[in-house]
C-alpha cells in the first residue's frame, strides 16, 4: 500500500490544480515534491497562472489526467512536454472534479501568493506519539538525531526551509533514525 498524497495548489484560497502522488506521503518525498514545485515556480517565465502551475507540477514527473486534458483544451491551453526533474508517477487535475481521489492519506498545500508550502498535515502524521514507548526511548537521544538549523512554521515553509528540511529528513533516512526541528518538541519519522 502506498503513502498517497494529495497536493493542492491554491492562489488566494482558490483552487488552481490538484496533483495526486501514490508514494508522496512519505516525509522525504513530500518535502522534495514541495521543494521542486516552489523552485520551478520561482524559475518559471510563464505569466499566466495555469501554464505556470502546469510546468511546475510537470517537473515533479506528474502528468495531466487524460480526462482533464479535454478541460484544458476547452480553455485553449496546449502545453509542451516537460523533461521532469524527478520521477513521481503523479497525476494532475486542473478542474475541480477531483472527488474521485479515493484513498488519500496525506494532504499538502502550495500557496502561490507567497510561494510557500504547508506540510503540517504530512509531518504530523509521522510524528512519534509522546505517550509511546518509542518516544520514551528516543527522546533521550534527541541530541544525536538530525535536526534543522532554524525554527520553522510547518504551515508556511518557503523554498529555503524546504531545502533544509529535505537535507535533515534524508539524513534521518540514511541513518535510520528520527529527525527534529529546532525549537519544536516533536520527533518525526522519515521512513524509506
Amino acid at each position: 500500500m502506498g503513502e498517497r498524497l494529495r497536493l493542492d495548489v491554491e492562489y488566494h484560497g482558490e483552487h488552481v490544480a490538484t496533483a495526486y502522488y501514490r508514494w508522496g506521503g512519505l516525509p522525504s518525498m513530500a518535502i522534495q515534491l514541495a521543494g521542486v514545485i516552489l523552485e520551478s515556480l520561482r524559475k518559471n517565465e510563464e505569466k499566466e497562472l495555469i501554464p505556470m502551475v502546469y510546468y511546475a507540477l510537470s517537473f515533479t514527473g506528474a502528468v495531466v489526467e487524460p480526462s482533464d486534458q479535454d478541460y484544458l483544451n476547452t480553455l485553449g491551453y496546449e502545453f509542451e512536454d516537460v523533461e521532469p526533474m524527478m520521477e513521481s508517477g503523479g497525476v494532475i487535475w486542473f478542474s475541480k472534479k477531483t472527488n474521485n481521489l479515493l484513498g488519500t492519506d496525506y494532504e499538502l498545500k502550495i500557496c502561490l501568493e507567497n510561494s510557500t508550502a504547508d506540510l503540517e498535515n504530512v509531518l504530523y502524521h509521522w510524528k512519534v506519539d509522546e505517550s509511546s514507548e518509542a518516544w520514551r526511548y528516543m527522546d533521550s537521544q534527541r541530541n544525536e538525531m538530525p535536526s534543522t538549523s532554524w525554527e520553522m512554521n510547518l504551515a508556511n515553509l518557503n523554498e529555503k526551509d524546504l531545502v533544509e528540511l529535505h537535507k535533515v529528513s534524508q539524513s534521518a533516512v540514511s541513518t535510520n533514525s528520527l529527525f527534529t526541528i529546532k525549537g519544536r518538541k516533536e520527533l518525526f519519522d522519515s521512513p524509506l
